[in-house]
């Protein structure tokens, strides 16, 4: 109950209860998900009539601890700027920083399809793609290179790049998402997932010589095509605060507000 709102984490997570003798018996419960590099999507939540009794920052030590065994990188987590007003003090007093403010929305496919493909047909008959321009599956593309991109993306935007995906480029979860060859280099990619029939992106990276182009709207269509072709019917994508850019894309996707929320960050180890 306390943590209904995360039960979308999975199989992955990991969760924590603080309990008592007495009743209310559980008075506190943080939910986590530890990778090769980093921990992440930490959540925290204690009763009301127990705060400021130093249980959360028993809960967040124990996961720290967890993460700084396992020789993680950083840590991560998130909370709803509105319903949760004193999320912030707590996670800054324990040495997080304000990472970015992403607002979630929900579209549907056809929308976003009606909009992408056209566009993506328009530029490829205009000459705008990338010379020698391809799609592969990342499953199939060249690890080593995916990662350094998504590696310097981390170097150039640390608190706006997703750090924790970087575990996660090669699971199953996003096996099928595109990946834009030209020539040989790696224009860029994006990741999506689907659960049930809810396409979700997390992540859209684009190589700075890259960027302006067309590659974007290919790899749009792509994980649209693809996406649909596997069932999903809605789509979820993540705005990061001041980017113009996917706010028009969400307008043209004809999108609504899902929840609004502030993700903090914290390194481990240098």
């Amino acid at each position: 109950m306390l943590l209904a709102s995360d039960s979308g984490l999975g199989l992955v997570a990991q969760y924590l209860l603080a309990v008592q003798d007495d009743a209310p018996y559980i008075v506190g419960a943080a939910a986590y998900i530890t990778g090769i590099r980093f921990t992440r999507n930490i959540r925290i939540r204690v009763i009301r009539t127990h705060r400021r009794q130093g249980i959360g920052s028993r809960l967040l030590d124990h996961i720290i601890e967890i993460a700084t065994q396992k020789g993680n990188m950083a840590a991560g987590g998130y909370a709803d700027s509105v319903t949760e007003p004193d999320a912030a003090p707590f996670v800054l007093s324990r040495g997080f920083t304000l990472a970015n403010r992403l607002t979630k929305v929900h579209g549907t496919m056809q929308s976003g399809m009606k909009i992408i493909l056209p566009l993506a047909d328009r530029l490829r008959r205009s000459g705008m793609a990338p010379e020698g321009a391809r799609i592969v599956r990342l499953c199939d593309a060249p690890r080593n290179a995916v990662v350094e991109l998504y590696v310097a993306e981390l170097a150039r935007s640390p608190l706006t790049t997703p750090w924790a995906l970087l575990d996660e480029l090669y699971t199953s979860r996003f096996a099928n998402s595109p990946v834009l060859l030209a020539g040989d280099r790696i224009a860029g990619f994006l990741l999506w997932g689907l659960e049930g029939d809810l396409a979700t992106i997390p992540a859209r990276i684009v190589a700075p010589e890259f960027q302006g182009g067309a590659t974007n709207v290919l790899l749009m269509e792509d994980a649209l095509r693809t996406g649909w072709d596997a069932g999903a019917r809605d789509i979820e994508f993540d705005i990061p605060q001041n980017n113009s850019d996917t706010e028009k894309l969400a307008r043209r996707f004809d999108t609504h507000v899902v929840r609004t929320s502030d993700n903090y960050f914290r390194k481990l180890t240098s």
